[in-house]
């Protein structure tokens, strides 16, 4: 009975422990809670989060730092946001490369990021929002924003997103560019925007040269001494009835 009485406390600090510092189910870095949660995250001096980061419910993560790599391990979204949570980085540099998708925004989820360059490489979409989420990359002093994706550049849906400024901006996508669905849009405020196949400006269709209105067919003339009423149509042939 002595033993099962010291047992009670230690029972209590793992189960209190448990609560108070959870882990999500992906195993990034990130919380999981439906209290708002603000974290200031410090990652190493190399700039590697080690993992994707999760962003749920009301949490806001803040990231500064001078290079910033995140790694998806090929399986795992380098950033996922979902609910209203917002993610924002800061750094000179930011890398997101092996992702399932670079960014998967839903929900009313905010990804805001600034470097001088941002660069993502994904097996899937790119950057995919959902819902109202907003994506905005901005690469600071004017550098470049290079995005490509092993299915789409950029794909929004719904009522969400994506918009990229830099002075040059790269999008590409081995199924498509950039493809918006419903009222999703995505803005590019680039003075040099690369695409894989990229759309020519339209330009008026050179119509061909106006010519003379087509004249009556040489066929034979119908019997006019026949019971039938003739007509000529616009364009200059005979109907008769």
């Amino acid at each position: 009975m002595s033993k099962f009485l010291i047992l009670i406390p230690i029972l209590i600090v793992l189960m209190l422990t448990n609560f108070l510092f959870s882990c999500d189910d992906n195993g990034g870095t990130g919380s999981g809670g439906n209290t708002k949660g603000e974290f200031l995250l410090d990652i190493p001096p190399d700039g590697s989060t080690g993992a994707g980061i999760n962003c749920f419910d009301n949490d806001d993560i803040n990231i500064n730092q001078t290079n910033v790599n995140i790694n998806g391990n090929g399986l795992d979204d380098c950033i996922s946001a979902q609910g209203n949570c917002s993610v924002v980085i800061n750094a000179s540099q930011i890398v997101m490369t092996n992702c399932e998708r670079c960014i998967d925004a839903e929900d009313l989820a905010t990804v805001k990021m600034t470097a001088e360059d941002i660069t993502c490489n994904a097996v899937e979409d790119g950057i995919r929002t959902q819902n109202n989420a907003i994506v905005e990359l901005e690469a600071s002093n004017s550098q470049s924003i290079e995005i490509i994706g092993g299915e789409r550049g950029i794909r929004t849906q719904d009522n969400s997103e994506v918009m990229l400024t830099s002075e040059s901006c790269t999008v590409l996508g081995m199924e498509e560019d950039i493809r918006t669905e419903d009222s999703s849009q995505v803005t590019t405020l680039c003075d040099e925007l690369v695409l894989s196949a990229p759309v020519p400006s339209p330009s008026p269709s050179a119509s061909p040269s106006p010519s003379a209105s087509p004249s009556p067919s040489a066929s034979p003339s119908p019997d006019r001494g026949s019971d039938v009423d003739c007509v000529i149509d616009f364009n200059g042939n005979f109907i008769c009835g």
